[in-house]
């Protein structure tokens, strides 16, 4: 299956305050409901440190996506 690239703008608060950022994600599948979003939140937080120890709790909220066009 093809990648789908996305254009995903996203807030996350931690222990150390809270930002905004965005990103190009290349998914292997397309973007259809709740359960995508909540697995782009997952690994967004992954990538800003949500696993490191003694990061405390980060939280990710997906803002907006968009499809790139092809």
């Amino acid at each position: 299956m093809e990648e789908t690239r996305y254009f995903v703008s996203y807030h996350f608060v931690s222990a150390y305050g809270s930002s905004f950022g965005n990103k190009e994600l290349r998914l292997p599948y397309r973007i259809e409901g709740e359960d995508e979003i909540q697995s782009i939140e997952e690994e967004i937080r992954k990538l800003i440190g949500g696993d490191a120890p003694n990061s405390g709790t980060v939280s990710v909220t997906v803002i907006y996506w968009k499809e790139f066009e092809k």
